[in-house]
Formats: structure tokens, sequence, C-alpha cells
């Protein structure tokens, strides 16, 4: 998965901050430099937020699923479970 569509999935989601709004980008930098620990500065220097780097590609592949996964237990824990059908 590269960095952009990382981004353009999760920003949004965790931050409520859209690609056209001001603070995107530093958001997207805050994000990308937790997942992959990576310096700011190396991630500024990707062009268009992409990267041939097939390791950090696996990285956010990884935290996307991660991110899925927290999301569907977090719904699926705040239904109520009716315990008389069970």
């Amino acid at each position: 998965m590269q960095p952009k569509d990382y981004c353009a999935k999760w920003v949004p989601r965790k931050y409520g901050i859209t690609p056209e709004q001001w603070g995107y980008k530093a958001k997207c930098l805050e994000e990308l430099e937790q997942v992959t620990g990576l310096a700011r500065n190396t991630l500024k220097n990707w062009k268009d937020l992409t990267t041939e780097a097939v390791y950090v590609q696996k990285l956010l592949f990884y935290a996307d699923f991660y991110n899925e996964l927290s999301d569907f237990f977090k719904k699926y824990s705040e239904k109520k479970v009716d315990k008389s059908t069970t």
C-alpha cells in the first residue's frame, strides 16, 4: 500500500481531516511517522507520498489491516447482545 493511499483512507477516519483541508499533510506525515517509525525528514522526501520501498508498502498494508480489525472489533463490541436468544 502506498503512503498516499494509506493517508487518504485513514487520516480522514482518524483525525477528521480531508485532503483538501489545511493540516492534512502534517497529520499524514505524523501518522506515517508513527506507523513506519521513519523520520519526518525521510517522509518529506517522498514525492507525492509514494515510495518504491517494499518494506514500507508492507508495513502500511499491515497497519491498514490492523486498523480495519480494530474498527471492526470496536463496532462489534458496541453492539448489545440479546442474551435471551443464546
